[in-house]
This record gives C-alpha cells, structure tokens and sequence, in this order.
C-alpha cells in the first residue's frame, strides 16, 4: 500500500497575519509548493480577527500579543505551548 504524506510547515512570525506582506507571500508560495502551513502569529486584543482562521491550505493561529521588551524564546516558548493546546481542541 503507498501512503501519501502530508507535507506540513509550521512558521512562527512575530506579526500579523494575512497583514504583513512578507509572511503572507511566503505562506502562498509554500501552498502553491504543496505545503499545509501552519502560522503562529500575533492576535491583538483590539482586532476582531479570530483566534484561528483558515485560508486555504494555511491556517494561522492568532496566539498572543507580541512582547515589547521580551525575549524571543519566551515568546516561542508560550506560543508554541498555546499552539499544541489549541491543536489538541480541534
């Protein structure tokens, strides 16, 4: 039997989904490549947006607010925990 394997990339931006452009055109680029794409990326509590939004083959998951005067690991650290219990809800 040939099992077919999904070819899944998770990114991790430090900002907003589909609104900054680069992350964006990276995302498209790695779906037309055929990439499921996960994205772990800012949710401000003023935006309307919702906590995880689907386009396509890419899901971003809106985790938290970036930190001003935080270090990157700590924000990896709490998105990715965020990350792997909203997955295990879906």
């Amino acid at each position: 039997m040939n099992k077919i394997k999904k070819k899944i990339v998770c990114m991790v931006a430090m900002a907003s989904y589909p609104g900054d452009p680069r992350i964006r055109r990276q995302a498209e680029a790695l779906e037309q490549a055929g990439y499921e794409v996960d994205i772990l990326c800012r949710h401000s509590s003023s935006s309307i947006q919702p906590r995880v939004e689907k386009f396509g083959k890419v899901t971003a998951y809106r985790i938290m607010d970036a930190p001003r005067q935080e270090s990157m690991l700590k924000y990896l650290m709490i998105s990715s925990f965020e990350y792997t219990t909203q997955s295990r809800r879906d």
